[in-house]
């Protein structure tokens, strides 16, 4: 295939991908979202991360809000553009890598793939969360490791190595990809123990420690190491830990069906294709496309560790899903198996193909923003935060600060106003760091006096008496959170 023509027909595969994303812009900021506005607004202001207000999310994510919105602007139109153009590197990094081992064809049906289902509503790529910056490097990252193995050159390891220790940056989960690096550059050679395995071993986790030791350092100089070691790394072993029990509890057994539900909605036909791809893989043991299985696997490993599913956990395993499926396709063909079998296969894939069409169809052509999150989470806090967000703003200055006690920062980022406590949220997951927001919330109310308080879940007794004797109520509303109806109130601060 001439360059020119796989130029134009990657160009078309990226617009389409870009098009598939559009109807998506307009919808409400998701609840991490809010966390990593808040906290990159703080950036920016000279506040540090973790010291000022806590997260359990590695540094990195605040870092590339902060970065796109000195670059662009902080509203959400923008930042929900940003992200959709950058969602194109993974595509073509998905190409990159197919190019390699299938071919340019290969290459770019891989990338057509990628392009469509990593856009689908309940896989949330649209969405500026951490998995969508962690798979554009973890991509290249991979890439980077195969021309390491197929060009013998040890540099390509160490730059596989960095754009890991990058990727671990933005989320935790990153390190099981990684580890899928290690293990094939250390078996690389005949001899267990050779000098060439080491090198390359050493290469990579040299690679892995430069964006670790330059966060560290940034934290250390700041006086903040303490709080980025325990709560971006050490407070998430008590995050996994609970989660242990999720499948022990008819709402953990439900998450998980409803979650897995949605992924089979969204790419069926891919999840079919791949699960003959790989069972064709391993009994092959072709060991490129050993290590595409395998970094696949820990993509999934990372979507499963703590048990508590969001369909963006699961988008990290959408670019092996797709390369694959096209392998799948291409062994098939070698094969030259039955004409009945093929028809069958085919037919198989195209009735599934329609069917999440069909399924779909309504998130791309007739909703709108506020439609698309609640046909996506069944909640309607996400809107209700919005407009109460914007209803801050008006009735406030600049210089005013609000607490909401919940479960939705995004408020802090509709209103503009920052929050005069450590916590912009309750920890749910975080028993004892749960109990210590309630009581900084508290202190706050007695000694900082918030212009406004949002409750946007049940609080004890106690806590409500204390605010209703400090404040009044000012706007109720009613919202659903699945099956359950969600009491929400805007408390204003009595004048005194």
């Amino acid at each position: 295939m001439k360059k020119s023509t796989v130029l134009l027909l990657l160009t078309l595969i990226l617009l389409m991908q870009f098009g598939l994303r559009v109807p998506f812009l307009s919808e409400p900021m998701e609840g991490d979202e809010g966390v990593y506005a808040y906290i990159a607004k703080g950036l920016l202001l000279g506040e540090v991360p973790y010291r000022d207000t806590f997260d359990h999310k590695p540094p990195g994510i605040y870092f590339i809000y902060a970065g796109i919105y000195k670059l662009f602007g902080e509203d959400l139109f923008t930042l929900r553009l940003v992200t959709s153009v950058l969602s194109l590197f993974s595509t073509l990094a998905v190409f990159l890598i197919g190019s390699c081992l299938l071919g340019s064809a290969g290459g770019l049906l891989s990338a057509f793939l990628y392009g469509i289902f990593s856009g689908g509503p309940f896989l949330e790529g649209t969405m500026s969360n951490t998995e969508g910056f962690m798979v554009i490097i973890l991509l290249f990252a991979l890439y980077l490791f195969y021309l390491a193995e197929n060009r013998k050159k040890l540099a390509f390891y160490l730059a596989a190595g960095i754009l890991s220790g990058l990727a671990f940056m933005i989320k935790q989960v990153a390190v099981f990809n990684f580890l899928v690096f290690l293990f094939f550059a250390f078996l690389s050679s005949d001899r267990m123990f050779s000098r060439e395995g080491w090198q390359r071993t050493g290469l990579l986790i040299a690679g892995l420690a430069v964006f670790p030791i330059m966060f560290t350092a940034y934290f250390w100089i700041a006086g903040a190491f303490r709080e980025f070691f325990l709560y971006a790394f050490m407070s998430n072993l008590g995050y996994v830990r609970p989660m242990v029990g999720v499948f022990t509890t008819k709402w953990g057994i439900r998450n998980l069906f409803r979650v897995t539900s949605l992924l089979l909605e969204d790419s069926i036909p891919l999840l079919l294709s791949f699960a003959a791809g790989a069972t064709i893989v391993f009994k092959d043991r072709s060991r490129p496309w050993m290590i595409v299985l395998f970094w696949s696997i820990a993509s999934l490993m990372g979507a499963l560790l703590g048990g508590y599913y969001f369909g963006h956990y699961f988008l990290p395993l959408l670019p092996g899903l797709a390369i694959l499926s096209i392998y799948a396709l291409v062994e098939w063909r070698k094969r030259r198996l039955p004409l009945i079998f093929n028809l069958l296969g085919v037919m198989t894939i195209l009735v599934l193909s329609v069917f999440v069409i069909l399924n779909s169809y309504r998130f791309y052509l007739s909703y709108s923003g506020n439609e698309i999150s609640y046909a996506r989470y069944h909640i309607d806090n996400l809107s209700m935060a919005k407009e109460a967000g914007e209803i801050i703003r008006k009735r406030s200055n600049p210089e005013d600060t609000i607490l909401v006690v919940g479960g939705d920062p995004t408020i802090y980022f509709y209103s503009g106003r920052r929050c005069p406590s450590h916590f912009i949220g309750l920890p749910y997951l975080f028993p004892e760091l749960f109990k210590r927001a309630f009581i900084e919330a508290e202190e706050v109310i007695q000694k900082r006096a918030p212009k406004y308080v949002i409750l946007t879940r049940p609080v004890y007794d106690e806590f409500f008496s204390l605010l209703m004797s400090n404040y009044k109520i000012f706007l109720q509303r009613k919202g659903r959170w699945h099956d359950e109806v969600v009491q929400w109130g805007i408390f204003e601060r009595k004048k005194r």
